[in-house]
């Protein structure tokens, strides 16, 4: 996949077709992920969820800025999704399994 943040910005020509070609997925699984989208009406420069977020961001409440602890969330989920494009998502989540584990028992990997 092309965009590390598991979102693809709508260009010219798009269609809902087209995007599951590219990113090896189904028009069906897109439309899951983005129940709002008008499907013969894709907006030039809005943005489609192309996958799943492995951990879904925490959302502050309105009116609230989002703390620095929000903000690693996002980078580190940021992350784990580039992580799983590019090595797939079940050994991402084995690895951060292992990595738990690891912790858990006072191991650290560094």
């Amino acid at each position: 996949m092309q965009n590390a943040n598991c979102m693809h910005t709508i260009q010219p020509g798009d269609t809902l077709y087209s995007l599951a070609i590219r990113y090896n997925t189904t028009v069906s699984k897109l439309l899951e992920l983005n129940p709002n989208v008008e499907i013969y009406n894709l907006q030039i420069g809005s943005t489609l969820y192309i996958c799943e977020p492995i951990f879904e961001k925490p959302v502050p409440p309105i009116g609230e800025l989002p703390t620095k602890c929000d903000k690693f969330r996002e980078l580190i989920s940021l992350m784990l999704c580039w992580l799983a494009e590019q090595f797939g998502e079940d050994r991402v989540r084995a690895m951060l399994k292992s990595i738990c584990q690891d912790w858990s028992n006072g191991n650290t990997p560094c």
